[in-house]
């Protein structure tokens, strides 16, 4: 293999380019990068988060994983209708309320644009044995973002306001599609379908269980307990087409007032 090769296959070019894309085109967005191969750690494992995004407010933060790939789609399966588009995703809220954390944790709120959200992906050509790439790609974003917020929470009455939000994002070389599944439309003798209506999107939500740290609340009901621990173990990442990403930087948008959804969780 040549050295060309070699540099080309580690992912790096992929993710300098970006980082200089966002710098070049920080007027017309708002975004500026934080960091860079930031380090984080936690109990079980640690890392490096490829780019930290900061808004122009220095309130709001996106924890970027760059994954280049080739000749491949990502296909995310998705139910028909009105279910397949959804508003709301899970962020990481840090809120200081008289220099003490009135949240410290994972919230669900709208934000804008509505995409389609999946929690299913297909990826060619992937290991059916193996954990899902996807998936433990997801995981560690979710995880390194935690950490972020821990490390960042020391300060955040000093360095930055007493808000703090925390968004996770993949961004990848691959094609993205989704594929609408009628479930009344599945053979159950042989599981497959027969038909099928896929669509090229430039970015879209993916929401799974993948937190480890979800935390049952003892005073609930076991019924509220077993809800409670499946919501709290759901989590959200934005999956991103490296080719659409500064028009995701435009279009992404908070609620004007996030507080009530705090109150409120």
């Amino acid at each position: 293999m040549s050295l060309e090769k070699h540099v080309n296959n580690s992912g790096f070019p992929l993710q300098l380019g970006l980082a200089h894309k966002i710098k070049s085109t920080a007027s017309e967005h708002g975004w500026k990068v934080l960091y860079q191969e930031h380090s984080w750690k936690n109990v079980s494992e640690g890392g490096f988060i490829d780019l930290v995004l900061e808004d122009r407010y220095r309130t709001w933060l996106m924890n970027i994983e760059c994954k280049r790939v080739l000749d491949t789609s990502w296909i995310f399966i998705v139910p028909p209708g009105k279910y397949s588009k959804h508003r709301h995703c899970k962020l990481w809220i840090s809120c200081l309320s008289d220099k003490n954390l009135k949240c410290f944790n994972w919230v669900d709120i709208p934000v804008d644009p509505e995409t389609y959200q999946a929690q299913f992906c297909v990826i060619p050509g992937q290991d059916k044995k193996a954990r899902p790439m996807l998936e433990r790609t997801a995981a560690a974003v979710v995880s390194s973002t935690e950490a972020l917020a821990v490390e960042e929470a020391s300060v955040l009455s000093e360095k930055y306001s007493n808000l703090r939000i925390y968004t996770n994002v993949i961004v990848t070389t691959a094609n993205l599609k989704v594929c609408r599944v009628d479930p009344n439309k599945v053979d159950l003798v042989d599981g497959t379908l027969k038909e099928f209506l896929f669509e090229d999107v430039p970015f879209l939500r993916f929401r799974k269980q993948l937190s480890y740290n979800a935390v049952v609340n003892k005073e609930d009901s076991k019924e509220d307990s077993i809800r409670s621990l499946i919501s709290q173990k759901e989590n959200t990442v934005f999956i991103v087409q490296a080719s659409e990403f500064i028009k995701f930087l435009k279009d992404i948008e908070l609620p004007d007032n996030v507080r009530p959804y705090i109150e409120n969780r």
